[in-house]
C-alpha cells in the first residue's frame, strides 16, 4: 500500500504470510488470522488502483469499483476482528456485550456502505510529490475519498469496536494491550506524517500488514 503498485504488492504478500503463520499456530491466533484479513486485502485492491489511474476528468471503472471494494474492506475492519474472536469463545466464554457491540455495528457498517456507494469513484494519488499520477517520494500515497464521507459518529463507533473487541476478547491481555497499542501507535504515526497529504489511512493501513507478524511472536492462552 503507500506510494505505488510495487509497495503495495509487497504489503499484499507480507500480510498473507503473516496470517498463514499466524493460521500456524491453532487456538485464538487462528481466529486472529481470519480477523485481520480486511487489512491485507487492503493491500491488494491498492495495488488495483495504482495500476488503473484516473481522475475526476479520466475516470477508470476498474479502480471505482476497486475504491469502492476497498471502502468496504476498511470499515469492516472491525467487524472480522470481532467476528473472529466471538467465534472463537476463550474457554468456552460467550462475550454477550462484544456480540451486541458487532451487530450495531454491523448495522451502521450496512448503512454507510450504501449512504456512500455512489460517492465513491476514484482513489488518485495525493500530495505534492504527485507527478504523471505517481509518486515521486514516500510521503504521498492515495487519497481515500470514503474516509471523508463517513462521519465522526462512525469513526468513532470504528475504533470504539476495534478497542473493545481486542481488549476484551485477546488472551493473555498482555497481547491484548500490546496488540491495541500498535494500532494506535501506527494510527498516530500516519496521521502526524500523512494528515496535509490527505492520505493517512492509505499509510495506516501499509503499517498494518505487520500486525499479524507481531502477534505471532505474542503469547497466547
Amino acid at each position: 500500500m503507500c506510494f505505488s503498485a510495487n509497495a503495495s504488492l509487497a504489503a499484499f504478500f507480507v500480510g498473507v504470510a503473516g496470517q498463514i503463520a499466524l493460521f500456524s499456530r491453532g487456538g485464538q491466533s487462528r481466529a486472529l488470522a481470519f480477523g485481520f484479513s480486511t487489512l491485507t486485502l487492503m493491500q491488494l485492491f491498492e495495488y488495483i488502483m495504482w495500476e488503473n489511474p484516473c481522475s475526476d476528468l479520466v475516470p477508470n471503472n476498474t479502480n471505482k469499483y476497486a475504491s469502492k471494494l476497498a471502502m468496504i474492506s476498511n470499515f469492516a475492519q472491525p467487524l472480522t476482528i470481532s467476528i473472529s474472536l466471538l467465534y472463537f469463545r476463550h474457554n468456552g466464554k460467550y462475550n454477550k456485550e462484544l456480540f451486541i457491540g458487532t451487530a450495531a455495528y454491523a448495522i451502521l457498517l450496512a448503512y454507510d456502505v450504501i449512504t456512500t456507494w455512489e460517492d465513491v469513484t476514484c482513489s488518485a494519488p495525493t500530495g505534492v510529490e504527485v507527478s504523471g499520477n505517481q509518486c515521486t517520494s514516500t510521503s504521498c500515497g492515495l487519497e481515500w475519498q470514503w474516509t471523508s464521507k463517513f462521519n465522526g459518529f462512525s469513526w468513532t463507533a470504528y475504533f470504539l469496536l476495534l478497542h473493545f473487541a481486542t481488549l476484551t476478547a485477546v488472551k493473555p491481555f498482555s497481547t491484548a494491550v500490546i496488540t491495541t497499542a500498535y494500532i494506535d501507535i501506527s494510527f498516530f504515526i500516519a496521521f502526524a506524517l500523512h494528515k496535509n497529504q490527505r492520505s493517512i489511512g492509505s499509510h495506516w493501513c501499509f503499517y498494518a500488514v505487520l500486525l499479524p507478524w507481531l502477534v505471532y511472536f505474542l503469547p497466547q492462552e
